[in-house]
């Protein structure tokens, strides 16, 4: 068994990370692409609204060509989960569909981490944040071309895109397809797009008691702290930055070796949290699997009086999610 999504209290924050098959730069950030993340965002966003209340925050993200990171806060593991699904699926097929691919279009289910301490969630903005100057593309993050939390929580600008009804695209073609309507103007995507914007919330619950204006001037010294220590390493590495003019000619599928580093089951600088942590995940995972083999027999016997409880904290099997 896979490692299992796991969330122990209400509203609790995410670090998330997803990264394209095979280290292909399948999210270039040219101004289409750009447009069809932030749409499938916006999407995904109204889409758990919509469905359950106010469920999901979005407090920052960061896509660079072949991978992403956000910070999200989720009322339960169910609705990240159901959240990330929908994300995922709506960018993969846009991403397909834009490369002409078929088949995978992500390395794995994304990945998912809780923060459990203001300290840990520090590292994570700064990690986050320091993205397209650490990788030594730009010298700024307000010169990254791609989609960058920082030009939305410290330069104020919006973000839009554009998000494509496939499902009513496809059967108005097929619509076009029958006799009466035959010499009628074939519809088109641009029939099906609308315009979506992306909203992002304010401080995460662990930092409820700052300002609006004391996160962004954290955000900024964040990253003016990133900027300075990066300025210093190249200089002594004697490196310059890609460029954004580099960036935009790199080929898509080349094959590249992308360093990756072990998921963590939690972030935190504090001991205890972490021990208290793993205990009440290794005893979430003992019920979990006690619950699956339970519904398994009684798949096997096609019971239909048989009663399964999932422990609280998860997702349980059959409800939905990634």
């Amino acid at each position: 068994m896979s490692r299992l999504r796991f969330q122990p209290v209400e509203w609790t924050t995410h670090f998330v990370t997803n990264r394209n098959l095979m280290g292909y730069l399948l999210m270039k950030p040219t101004k289409r692409i750009n447009a069809l993340i932030a749409g499938c965002l916006a999407r995904a966003l109204t889409h758990a609204k919509t469905r359950r209340g106010e469920v999901i925050k979005l407090h920052a993200y960061a896509f660079v060509s072949n991978h992403y990171h956000m910070i999200i806060s989720s009322k339960t593991q169910r609705d990240l989960s159901e959240f990330m699904s929908h994300f995922n699926g709506c960018l993969g097929k846009e991403l397909a569909i834009e490369h002409d691919l078929h088949g995978k279009i992500w390395h794995s289910r994304y990945k998912s981490s809780p923060i459990l301490d203001p300290e840990a969630l520090k590292d994570r903005y700064q990690y986050l944040l320091a993205h397209s100057v650490k990788e030594d593309l730009v010298e700024h993050p307000k010169q990254w071309p791609g989609l960058h939390a920082y030009k939305q929580l410290c330069l104020k600008q919006t973000l839009k895109g554009i998000w494509v009804d496939r499902t009513g695209l496809y059967h108005a073609k097929q619509q076009a397809k029958l006799k009466k309507n035959l010499g009628k103007p074939m519809p088109t995507e641009a029939d099906f797009t609308i315009e979506l914007s992306v909203d992002i919330d304010g401080p995460p619950p662990m930092w409820a008691e700052i300002t609006q204006e004391e996160y962004e001037s954290l955000c900024e010294s964040l990253v003016a702290e990133t900027v300075e220590l990066h300025i210093q390493r190249r200089k002594a590495e004697k490196k310059g930055v890609l460029g954004v003019k580099k960036v935009l000619v790199q080929p898509i599928f080349q094959r590249r070796f992308t360093r990756r580093s072990p998921c963590p089951l939690c972030h935190t600088k504090i001991i205890e949290l972490l021990r208290e942590y793993k205990a009440a995940y290794w005893t979430f995972v003992g019920h979990f699997r006690d619950a699956s083999y339970e519904l398994r027999d009684a798949l096997i016997e096609r019971s239909e009086t048989a009663l399964v409880t999932f422990p609280e904290g998860g997702v349980p099997l059959f409800g939905g999610g990634g």
